[in-house]
């Protein structure tokens, strides 16, 4: 499970005094222990696609905060560390040819209806059990149905 090798990276980086990596494990580790405590999930420990929906916001969260930050600044360089050793948690990412095939055969099964269209897209791709962006399926959905 992803939950067990987080904490046991965590504790490693602690044991070694790696304090970016303990830092983002910790992090990681305090989302999942909130998640359980919330009583939204029935299956404990967390299931690993829920672990990895919160390690994508976490790295979501370090990519907004790296974007203040100019690439020579010292806090950018750790921040970047941080996404990496989390990325490495996370399934193959979809590529956007893959995410606009997808979109074009749903245009042909399902219709050009927008809001239909982006649903759609989305359960499709959650399927592949690949990584990908969803508040950027809109942006490709309107890019395919202006080609039409």
């Amino acid at each position: 499970m992803i939950q067990e090798e987080i904490r046991d990276k965590f504790n490693q980086a602690r044991k070694e005094q790696n304090h970016v990596a303990k830092s983002t494990y910790e992090s990681v580790l305090a989302k999942i222990t909130n998640a359980e405590k919330s009583g939204k999930y029935t299956t404990l420990p967390l299931e690993d696609n829920v672990v990895i929906s919160l390690i994508q916001k976490e790295i979501k969260e370090l990519e907004e905060t790296k974007s203040f930050y100019k690439e020579e600044d010292a806090t950018y360089a750790e921040l970047t560390t941080k996404i990496e050793l989390l990325n490495n948690y996370l399934p193959p990412a979809l590529t956007d040819d893959e995410i606009v095939l997808t979109i074009q055969h749903l245009i042909e099964t399902v219709g050009a209806n927008k809001g239909r269209l982006i649903g759609s897209t989305i359960k499709e791709l959650e399927k592949t059990g690949k990584s990908f962006d969803k508040s950027k399926i809109s942006q490709f959905v309107d890019n395919c149905l202006q080609k039409l």
